[in-house]
Order: structure tokens, then sequence, then C-alpha cells
């Protein structure tokens, strides 16, 4: 009995021994998440979404915001003073009303150098302020705008110009002319085929003529 204590004691020794001397391993480190990017679509900028008028009459297209950038980009303000802004110095329901004067006021470029001799033809006196418009030039800004020659218009204002056959040129004597800028606001195509423009000093009316914008109205100082 004695004997079999003994072995029992001893086989709990050496357990206990084998337990002690096992090495234990550290746990894994939890692993760290990867981070996530999120993609997020670009959003459109002002100039690539579409703009629509505050007040756009029924049965219209508005005009897009490309499409008001050109036409205040590459239609008007790129000449001022012999260009598209030119049409929108006066008042008419019609092209063939409109104030010549006005429209050709500012000249083409080089307008301004008049010599003496075409001074004194036109009794300039002093004043510094004179302006040679060339027949030819004034026909084709006309044409090229209106889809009109002069001579298809009311010549309303051409009685203030002064001509000289010798130069085949009308000339502006006296008040200064500025060439304008202008902002294009809003605007929208018709069903007839017409686009109306609003700009920061009125309404303006364009339609398409052998492909290129021929101007049909001008209404200053307030919208359509």
């Amino acid at each position: 009995m004695k004997r079999l204590c003994a072995i029992l004691l001893g086989l709990m020794m050496l357990a206990g021994l084998c337990a002690c001397g096992r090495r234990t391993s550290p746990a894994p480190a939890p692993k760290t998440p990867e981070p996530v990017t999120v993609i997020t679509p670009a959003q459109p900028t002002p100039s690539e979404a579409e703009v629509v008028p505050v007040s756009s009459p029924d049965g219209t297209t508005p005009l897009t915001a490309e499409e008001l950038n050109w036409f205040g980009r590459c239609f008007f303000n790129v000449v001022p003073g012999w260009g598209p802004n030119r049409f929108l110095s006066c008042a008419y329901a019609r092209p063939e009303d409109m104030d010549l004067a006005a429209v050709l006021a500012c000249g083409p470029e080089g307008g301004w150098n008049v010599t003496s001799q075409e001074r004194d033809m036109i009794a300039a006196g002093g004043t510094d302020s004179v302006v040679r418009i060339p027949l030819e030039q004034a026909q084709e800004l006309m044409l090229r705008y209106t889809g009109l020659a002069l001579s298809d218009t009311q010549g309303v204002g051409l009685d203030s110009l002064r001509y000289l056959s010798e130069y085949n040129a009308y000339y502006r004597v006296g008040s200064e002319a500025e060439a304008a800028y202008c902002r294009i606001l809003s605007g929208w195509h018709t069903a007839d085929g017409l686009t109306v423009l609003q700009y920061d000093g009125g309404t303006v009316t364009l339609r398409q003529l052998d492909g290129r914008w021929v101007f049909v109205s001008n209404v200053p100082g307030r919208s359509a």
C-alpha cells in the first residue's frame, strides 16, 4: 500500500514539473484594419451646370451655362468698338430701323487716323474728335451682323455723319463714342428659331442666318 502511494505521489510531482517547464507563447496582436478610401464623384462646377433664367417664358428652352459663356466671351466683348457690341448702342424693333450713326460711331481700327486734308474737307474745325468710317467696312459690318446692306435700311442717323466721295467714307465729328462691354445674364431659344439674351443693359434678340448670328431687335434698359 505504501508503495502504491509513493508511486502516485511521484507521478503527481512529475506532472507538476512538466507543467512548470512548458513555455507559453504570447497571444498575437490584433491586426490594425486598413484605411478605407471613399471616392466621391466630382460635382459639376457652376459653368458646367445648366443655368435656368429666373423668368423664362413658357415654350422656350433656357440657354445652358456654356452657351451664355460663349455669347459673353466669344460673340460679344471681343472687339467692343467695331463688332456685335455696337448693335447694343441703340433701340430698334427691326434692324432696318437701327440708328446707323450710333452703330458706326466708334469706327473700325485706325479710324482716328484722319489726315489734315480730310479734316479741312469736312470742316472739322479745331476738334480732335474725328473718326473715319470707310463705306466698304461699314457695309461689311452691317452685312455680317444684320444681313442687310446700308441701302436696305431706313438710313436712320446717316444724315448726322459727313461723307466724302473722294475717300468713300463717312466721318463722325464732335461727340465722343465709347466702346461698351456687356454682361450676359440669361437667355432662351424660342420655338420659331430666335435666341433672346438678357444683358446688363437690356434685351437683344438674335437669329441664325447662313451659319452666323444676326441681330433682330434690341430693347435697352429693360428685360423682355
